[in-house]
Formats: structure tokens, sequence, C-alpha cells
């Protein structure tokens, strides 16, 4: 359930309570299904959606944003991976950061399989993490929701001072459509604002936006279809046929939406990269 509602001032204390609950959240995800990569599928066709979402949303990421053997890349909320695995052989060094030592051991036992050994894992609460040296590229990866405004604001004002004038400041936000709402569950905090709140939010910092995209095409689909790719062996066929299959899902989340429009959660949010770049 969720409600409308304005960032009100908290004390510490009952804001450290919100992150807590988004922390614990988070870890019985990971707990209970790993497999997931901490990604939710909104659009309800269970782990296809992950595995076709992670791959649209990368794909999408790199047509954005360039990423070379040059560069250097922060990332906060770097969770069990996903991204560090994915982005790390592109770049020069990548910084992985998050307030989960679980999620981590998970993201450097991956990172270890495959042999990435310019990767750097540091666990750190992102309201509270202040760079020690510059970077070209610095990623808050699904975090910003979970952050009261005047940590958020904080928190972008010191990236702003650490980093050089031509770096990429990138933002993957879950934004609602029309307004701003609070979640109001006993176990899970999170601030869904929208574009036009969060972009607000980024130039008050310092930053000026370049773009904003949805990340992906959500598989939005009639109910019979999502309990059809939700089932583990469609999940194995996508997997087993990739890339091919993933080319497929888009094709048919694009038919879906011209004939049935937006259903569920997808009517009223979307997974969104905003691109900034630093003012002067």
């Amino acid at each position: 359930m969720i409600q409308s509602n304005k960032d009100i001032s908290k004390s510490d204390s009952s804001k450290n309570n919100d992150y807590r609950q988004s922390y614990e959240y988070w870890m019985k995800q990971t707990e209970g299904r790993p497999e997931l990569l901490g990604v939710s599928d909104i659009g309800g066709c269970g782990l296809t959606e992950v595995l076709y979402r992670h791959f649209e949303e990368s794909r999408h990421l790199r047509r954005l944003v360039t990423f070379n053997r040059q560069k250097t890349v922060l990332e906060l909320g770097a969770g069990n991976g996903r991204w560090a695995i994915t982005l790390a052989p592109l770049v020069k060094h990548y910084e992985a950061v998050d307030f989960s030592q679980p999620m981590l051991d998970i993201a450097r036992t991956r990172a270890a399989l495959l042999k990435l050994d310019n990767i750097t894992f540091c666990r750190a609460a992102a309201q509270d993490y202040a760079p020690t040296i510059s970077f070209d590229i610095v990623y808050l990866s699904g975090i910003t929701q979970y952050l009261h405004d005047d940590d958020l604001l904080k928190l972008l004002e010191r990236l702003h001072r650490s980093l050089g004038p031509n770096a990429t400041l990138i933002d993957r936000s879950t934004v609602h459509r029309r307004q701003r709402l609070l979640t109001d569950r006993q176990d899970y905090f999170c601030i869904y604002r929208t574009s036009e709140e969060l972009g607000q939010l980024f130039e008050d910092a310092g930053f000026v936006l370049d773009c904003r995209r949805q990340s992906y095409l959500f598989l939005n689909m009639p109910g019979i279809m999502r309990r059809l790719l939700s089932c583990r062996q469609c999940a194995s066929v996508v997997s087993f046929t990739a890339p091919f299959s993933f080319h497929c899902l888009r094709a048919l989340a694009n038919v879906s939406r011209q004939f049935w429009g937006p259903t569920g959660e997808v009517v009223d949010f979307s997974h969104d990269f905003f691109i900034f770049h630093r003012s002067a």
C-alpha cells in the first residue's frame, strides 16, 4: 500500500529505521530468490523477465553512455554485482559499493569466477559515502528512491565536489508517472518520486540533465502469457537461446503494448535512466 506524502523532516533515528527496513527487505529477497539478482519483475513474468530485463537495460545503457578502457566507474548500490560483472570488462577500473556484506560476498564470488580483477568492492551506506578519488562515471544503481530528500541532496552535493568537469552521473530510478508516493508498509521503505521531482534534486545539487529514457520495455502481458513466461522451464529456454530469445521477447512486448496497453504496476511506475553531467 502506498500513500501520497511530502518528504517531511525526520530525526536521524527515524530515518535510520527507514533505511534498515530497506536493507532487511532486500536481504530477504537475496536470501529467498538469489537467482533474481536483486531485480524485481514488475511485469509479472518471473525469472524470464529478470533475464530479459538485465539484457535490455545493459544494452540500452551502453547506447546512452560510452564505456571504454580509459574510464573509471563508481557504482553506489552494487548489490550482488549484476552491473559490476557486466560493465567492469568494458572499463579500466570499477568500484562497487553497497551496504550489505552478504550481497558484496556474492558479487565478489561472481567476479572471481569470471576472473575480473579490475573491481574493488567496498562496504558503505550510499548516503554516507564520499569518493576518495575522481571517477569518470558514477552510477546510482536504484538507490535514490530509498533515500530521504535531504540525504539524497547531501550525497549529490558530495559527488558534485568529487567529480571532474567531464564526468557523467547516471541514476537508475523507479519513478511514478503522475505523483510522489511513499510506501506505507512496515517492512519496506521507498519514495517513488516523479521524474520532475527527481530531476530538480539533481539540478539543486549542480547537475544538468542530458537525457531521460525508460530503461527497458516491460513484458506487459495478459495473464495467460505471464503465467507461461514465469515458469522455470521458460526461463531455461530463454537463457539457452539468448540473445535471440531477448529480441523475440522485445518484439512480443511491443505487440502486447499495442493491443492490450499497460496493466498492473506498469500503469503507474517506470524504471528510468537519467543521465547527467556536472555543471561548472
